[in-house]
């Protein structure tokens, strides 16, 4: 519901590299220790949050909150054609075998939205990380079958481009993820620096088409292997990537992200707006209060499925 806009009030916030914590705002309680994020690891751009912070079966509804929904074919997709359309056989495993990725499944699953997007510990970490105040403007289940590729070195604010440089991943794990499977891999301390321009590469038997960040020495690269239930927070800024999926089962994952409410959001621009005004407001508010509640939300982004396009186009030479 739209209303008046409150007066802006100075805010400070936890810089993404920073080592203080944001100003709790009052009745705002600590993280749980259990959530904690070791201090010595902000500097690196990256976070694991171990001891499975999605507890026993969490991990697993997330995985089973999308079932029967693609089965039915009632997602309603829009990315790489609508999954309605998809000729799908009558097990979702079938289906889902086809599919690289699914975007915003928060919107058609209560459990997704509820125990991966929004769940409570892993709120008081983005608190802790961002500010008081956190919202989330994307998910993505990340399906990633047998033999299906990864995605070259990249940096998340290329693609979502926030203004106060507060964004932050979210990477549930809800397989154990491994080098074998095709798990995160991350160049430490890459967050620090620019904006990496981009380019096509012709590494498609290990990466997607999707264009790559070059330009840096990533000699110092380390796997992020975790458990079932393990979360990775990364800065929007950290160089990262995945590599093919050589194990014979999917590793599923679902990544979302982050940012500090406060700051208006220019991603996805109207014909005609620019990015001063621009503010995407197809958010979900995980932390705090919506600074801009008085504009409402929109529901702009549909569901939809990404496929392997390197695993498409050699289909089609077969």
């Amino acid at each position: 519901m739209k209303g008046e806009a409150p007066a802006l009030r100075h805010r400070l916030r936890l810089g993404s590299t920073g080592s203080g914590r944001g100003v709790p705002h009052q009745g705002q309680r600590q993280a749980d220790l259990r959530y904690a994020v070791a201090p010595t690891r902000r500097p690196q751009g990256w976070w694991v949050c171990r001891d499975q912070p999605l507890q026993a079966g969490e991990g697993q509804r997330c995985r089973l909150g999308h079932e029967g929904r693609v089965e039915r074919k009632d997602t309603g997709a829009q990315i790489g054609g609508p999954v309605a359309d998809a000729p799908f056989g009558p097990r979702d495993a079938e289906a889902l075998g086809r599919y690289l990725c699914i975007h915003h499944p928060h919107k058609i699953s209560p459990v997704i939205l509820e125990s991966g997007v929004k769940h409570e510990g892993m709120a008081e970490v983005l608190a802790d990380l961002i500010g008081p105040d956190v919202k989330c403007m994307q998910s993505m289940l990340f399906v990633k079958p047998p033999g299906f590729q990864g995605q070259a070195w990249h940096q998340d604010e290329i693609f979502i481009p926030t203004r106060d440089h507060s964004l932050i991943g979210g990477w549930i794990a809800l397989d154990d993820a491994t080098v074998e499977n095709g798990c995160l891999w991350v160049l430490p301390g890459s967050h620090r620096g620019c904006l990496w321009e981009t380019r096509s590469h012709e590494k498609t038997d290990e990466f997607d088409f999707a264009p790559e960040s070059y330009g840096f020495d990533d000699s110092e690269e380390i796997p992020v292997e975790v458990k079932t239930g393990d979360v990775v927070f990364f800065d929007g800024y950290l160089l990262h990537r995945s590599r093919k999926n050589r194990s014979q089962a999917c590793r599923r994952v679902l990544v979302n992200h982050y940012m500090n409410a406060w700051s208006r959001l220019p991603w996805q621009l109207r014909e005609g707006e620019t990015a001063a005004r621009g503010d995407y407001r197809d958010i979900v508010m995980v932390h705090g209060e919506d600074p801009y509640a008085w504009k409402g939300t929109e529901d702009r982004a549909g569901v939809g499925a990404r496929v392997c396009k390197a695993v498409e186009e050699l289909a089609q030479t077969l």
